[in-house]
């Protein structure tokens, strides 16, 4: 008997911690403000990569405050998009995995955030429009009609390989604050 009251004495607190180590889902349609920590770059960030931010507002349930303004936060990078050749948008999806709380860790599910470059469209016509004039310029200066026409023809490849090369990606700078709204 002494052995049994010694094992339940033991067991009780650790299935407490237990419980209480369990994250708390965030309810849907709450908003959670977050300021970055770290800054996340479509060109070095890879996918499922952990990112630290800070709660820039407390977070609020049922009208109680559970974590202050400044708790730790952790993102999780779930989609990066390149831009693609010659047309399209870079983008990034970036999501709300856990708020640290004074007493708890709430978790989020659904939570996310997209951010998206311009297009490349007219950034890339301007480069190989670009390219195909100072090629038809020097051809014509160097071979008349004809060199003009080769000449353009190059200008416009050298154009076209600087706008694959130098697309537009996208960044989420440290301190930039991001708005979530748990589903």
């Amino acid at each position: 008997m002494p052995t049994s009251l010694y094992l339940t004495a033991i067991l009780l607190p650790a299935s407490i911690f237990a419980v209480l180590a369990q994250p708390v889902p965030i309810p849907a349609g709450t908003t959670v403000s977050v300021r970055t920590i770290d800054a996340i770059d479509s060109k070095t960030a890879e996918v499922g990569a952990s990112f630290k931010a800070s709660l820039d507002a407390p977070l609020r349930i049922a009208g109680k405050e559970v974590a202050s303004k400044g708790a730790e936060v952790a993102l999780r990078l779930t989609e990066s998009k390149d831009a693609g050749k010659l047309a399209g948008k870079a983008g990034l999806t970036v999501s709300l995995v856990a708020v640290a709380g004074a007493r708890q860790q709430y978790s989020a599910s659904g939570a996310n955030v997209s951010v998206e470059s311009g297009g490349k469209g007219k950034s890339s016509a301007k480069k190989i429009g670009f390219g195909s004039a100072i090629g038809a310029g020097i051809g014509a200066l160097a071979g008349g009609g004809k060199g003009a026409a080769i000449g353009a023809g190059a200008g416009a490849a050298a154009g076209t390989v600087v706008a694959v090369v130098t697309g537009p990606e996208v960044r989420i700078p440290s301190e930039a604050v991001l708005v979530f709204k748990v589903e």
